[in-house]
């Protein structure tokens, strides 16, 4: 707190208390403003600041001054060396004398050009330098003697010297020259105009001219001074104002007459200019003539104006398309002289002619009395866009059998006539367009699609229908063209894959066969008449398509069984076509004591089956059955043992699917005891 004055003028101590009054407490300092804290230091940045740019700004005077001081004495010895003419010649200015310093002007903020250059070259050079153990080339060229081919020749030699004696004595003459003309311009220059006779030799001695000097001025004595002669320096202001009277004059010309070669073909740029800018003449609109919509055999046209954007009136020429189908009408200009007037414009007609739906390309020539330039044309109709896969997939067919696939899609894009077309048909050229006409069917390999001939309009639908007929097993594709009415070809690829059935033998009660085959032989164990034994046989279908099943059992007859059979021995390869017809499963009367379930059904494809076979005899005797699956909705080419020569182990894995069943019904060994019993009345 600060010290108060007291009743009689005199500051009260600070920690003195008046009687009677209360006591004070003491005020906090408050805490510093951060915003005073920050102008603060802005305020001394910018003094700071500014003191360097006041330095600079010395500096720069101070220099500046110092440079033009320099530049003045070099001019005043030059002028002095080489006279007043120095000054018209034309010479190169000399390298500057303004020098900054770098450091203070890069502190100030400033660039200094020749700084800036001296680090980036020196930066570059860094960068671009090798090792110094690896420049082995420049230290050796360093220690080598240049090449004799350096060497001048001893014509060189000879020109070279003549050449110096030749610029020695032109100097020394044009030195004396100078001489004389510096000494009579000082005495024709005298305020008292006092004749070079009049001079004594020896005051020039005194200031240093030459002694041929003072010779002339001795031979000038004795001539009499002629009657109103100029100055050295005043005939030659009249001879240039002579020169200058007599010269030629060279105005500039008038624009508007000026000619200029006119711009060739090549040189034009393809496209017109898209703005107007400065000393651009004409603008032409629209700037690609492009023809969407037309028809074989119409002729169409699209108006071209090339509007005059220059001050002034202009001429031009177009020269026509090279292309057969398109061409230009006669130039309408505003006026019957030819020319076109600022704000007006020319109006040209382009015609076209087409023989197809194709695309066409071409440009006519537009030249100006200043410039040149294309303009493009275009005949392009909106392409047909069908939505069509690239590939064609049939998917999986059976060996000598038919599949039929829809692809049903719409046209995205504009109207388009299509024709389907084989890759072979279109590289042979054989009468194809006659055949197209001709035929409804597109036939490729394996593959037919039909129509032939599609006609789809903008946003219509279409219906395409592919037929897959294979005759081998395997992966089929073929390659069709879709020939559009607009000239563009897009191919299509049709795939598909063709299989037969293949089912095999998988296990019989758990153990598997001796032989991986579709056929296996199952006997049964003697069985009781009257009884019944049962064994599960599991087949997988290893066809990629489902396939529907039935079991026919087909009597055979007691000697065609083989008495006996050992395990390992051969199995003989069962037809159904050389047995019995069928019989019902497990009547047992009739002779068939075997069944098996289920007897009918389908089987997906890639899916394990189980069958059980049952044996139930009601006769003492032997029997045997082929049992044998018949598939059913599938083509004779894709059956197993389709085409088959009939043997033994040999074709036992083409044989057809089947069981070959044998099982004996014995009668049950009973004992009675008594065997007669008598019973009294």
């Amino acid at each position: 707190a600060a010290p108060t004055l007291a009743a009689g003028g005199e500051a009260a101590e600070p920690g003195a208390e008046e009687p009677g009054a209360e006591e004070s407490v003491a005020e906090p300092e408050p805490e510093p403003d951060a915003y005073d804290i920050e102008i603060q230091h802005i305020e001394s940045r910018l003094q700071s600041q500014l003191a360097h740019s006041r330095r600079l700004t010395e500096h720069l005077l101070t220099e500046a001054r110092r440079a033009r001081e320099i530049d003045a004495s070099v001019l005043q010895a030059a002028e002095f060396a080489h006279g007043t003419v120095f000054k018209k010649l034309g010479l190169p200015v000399h390298v500057s004398n303004f020098k900054v310093d770098p450091v203070l002007a890069k502190n100030t903020g400033l660039l200094h050009a020749h700084e800036l250059l001296r680090e980036v070259q020196q930066t570059r050079a860094e960068a671009m330098c090798e090792p110094d153990d690896m420049d082995l080339a420049a230290r050796e060229s360093s220690v080598r003697p240049l090449p004799h081919y350096l060497d001048p020749t001893a014509n060189q030699r000879v020109r070279s010297e003549t050449s110096k004696a030749k610029r020695a004595a032109l100097v020394s003459s044009v030195r004396g020259m100078r001489e004389l003309r510096q000494t009579r311009e000082l005495f024709d220059g005298t305020a008292d105009g006092a004749s070079l006779s009049q001079v004594d030799p020896a005051s020039l001695a005194a200031t240093g001219q030459a002694e041929a000097t003072a010779t002339l001025i001795v031979a000038e004595r004795a001539r009499k001074p002629a009657a109103g002669t100029m100055s050295i320096m005043q005939r030659e202001l009249e001879e240039d104002v002579m020169r200058r009277m007599q010269a030629p004059l060279n105005f500039l010309r008038n624009p508007r007459y000026q000619r200029k070669q006119f711009m060739s073909a090549a040189e034009a740029p393809i496209l017109p200019p898209k703005h107007v800018h400065t000393g651009m003449s004409f603008h032409c609109q629209p700037q690609v003539v492009l023809f969407t919509d037309y028809q074989i055999g119409g002729c169409y046209e699209i108006p071209l104006e090339l509007h005059n954007v220059g001050p002034l009136s202009r001429r031009l020429r177009i020269l026509p398309p090279a292309s057969a189908y398109f061409s230009i009408s006669l130039v309408q200009y505003p006026g019957d002289d030819g020319f076109v007037a600022p704000g007006l414009h020319a109006r040209v007609l382009i015609r076209f002619a087409p023989d197809s739906l194709g695309d066409y390309d071409g440009f006519i020539l537009v030249q100006t009395e200043t410039d040149s330039f294309g303009v493009p044309l275009k005949a392009a109709r909106q392409p047909p866009s069908l939505s069509l896969q690239d590939v064609f997939d049939a998917g999986w067919c059976f060996v000598g059998g038919s599949k039929h696939v829809s692809a049903a899609g719409t046209n995205e894009g504009g109207d388009g006539k299509f024709a389907i077309v084989a890759r072979s048909d279109w590289d042979a050229d054989d009468g194809i367009a006659k055949r197209v006409a001709r035929e409804t069917e597109c036939v490729a390999n394996d593959f037919v699609i039909a129509p032939r001939l599609l006609d789809v309009p903008a946003g219509a639908s279409y219906d395409l229908g592919l037929t897959y007929a294979p005759t081998t097993v395997g992966e089929h594709a073929a390659e069709v063209l879709l020939v559009c009415d607009n000239c563009h070809v897009r191919p299509v690829r049709v795939v598909g894959q063709a299989c037969v059935v293949d089912m095999l033998l998988e296990s019989v009660d758990g153990s598997a066969p001796p032989f991986f085959s579709p056929q296996t032989p199952l006997s049964f164990p003697e069985t009781t008449v009257g009884g019944s034994r049962i064994s599960v046989v599991r087949y997988s279908n290893r066809t990629p398509l489902p396939i529907k099943f039935r079991w026919n059992l087909h009597k055979v007859a007691r000697e065609l069984m083989p008495p006996t059979r050992m395990a390992g021995d051969s199995v003989l390869v069962w037809d159904s076509a050389d047995c019995e017809p069928p019989m019902e499963h497990g009547d047992g009367a009739a002779g068939m004591p075997f069944s098996i379930e289920p007897s009918s059904g389908a089987l997906p494809a890639g899916t394990v089956a189980e069958f059980t076979v049952t044996f139930a005899p009601q006769l003492r005797a032997l029997h045997g059955c082929y049992a044998h699956l018949a598939i059913s909705g599938v083509p004779d080419e894709a059956l197993p043992g389709y085409g088959r020569a009939k043997g033994a182990l040999a074709a036992l894995t083409d044989a057809e699917v089947g069981i070959q069943i044998e099982g004996r019904g014995t009668s049950l060994p009973l004992d009675v005891s008594p065997r007669a019993l008598v019973v009294p009345a």
